[in-house]
């Protein structure tokens, strides 16, 4: 019996080790089977370097906190919503029968200087609107000084018909000081028309196709605004 245990064990030695050699051998004869094992081989000693390195890193970050990685700060803009204007343009082409076609010039044949503008490109205007206002400033002196001399022609003119009205004074003098008040009137009248010619006008009804003038410059009517008609 002994005889037969010593026996068997030798047997099941040599039958373990005869598969081994077999199975190496195998591997060692295929190619595919040796590159998988080297690549699972990799593949363990990277797992074991990354859970090493994740290990002292985190190790690390307890003692120093400078190795942390901080994320990147977002920076946001904000803007508060309000309702503004939204112009839009479109271009079309196409052909434009004119009736009527007005240059508008300055009323009083000379222009002048620019000081209020009323009218845009693109607007439709009507027939005695007012698109300009030209400088005045002098004129209005002079309606300022005009008007003073009115008072005082009415004022004086008064008086001597007072005086005439008690048989004060001479006729002559009644009648001059009315003389002097219709000039004086007419000096007004004067100016107030000269004043009113700096005043623009479009003649026609239609729409401002050219407005070529801007504040402070000096309107001539050389083609700076054009009026079309298109009824």
């Amino acid at each position: 019996m002994p005889n037969n245990k010593i026996m068997n064990k030798i047997f099941l030695s040599a039958l373990l080790t005869g598969s081994l050699l077999f199975i190496s051998c195998s591997q060692a004869g295929d190619p595919i089977a040796k590159k998988k094992a080297e690549l699972q081989s990799l593949k363990d000693q990277q797992a074991a370097i990354a859970s090493k390195i994740q290990k002292a890193e985190e190790e690390l970050s307890k003692i120093d906190s400078s190795s942390v990685k901080k994320e990147k700060t977002k920076l946001v803009a904000f803007q508060a919503v309000i309702p503004t204007d939204f112009t839009h343009y479109i271009e079309l082409q196409g052909k434009i029968d004119a009736l009527n076609i007005s240059f508008v010039t300055p009323r009083n044949g000379t222009g002048g200087q620019v000081k209020e503008i009323y009218v845009k490109k693109g607007d439709m205007v009507k027939k005695g609107q007012l698109l300009l206002k030209l400088d005045d400033a002098l004129l209005q002196q002079q309606l300022t000084t005009a008007q003073q001399q009115l008072a005082y022609a009415k004022n004086l003119y008064e008086r001597r018909k007072n005086l005439w009205a008690q048989q004060i004074g001479s006729e002559v003098e009644l009648v001059t000081a009315k003389n002097q008040v219709d000039q004086a009137q007419l000096q007004v009248d004067l100016v107030n028309r000269q004043i009113e010619l700096t005043r623009v006008y479009a003649d026609i009804n239609g729409v401002a196709d050219v407005v070529n003038v801007r504040l402070g410059e000096l309107f001539t009517g050389n083609n700076q605004i054009q009026l079309v008609n298109t009824t």
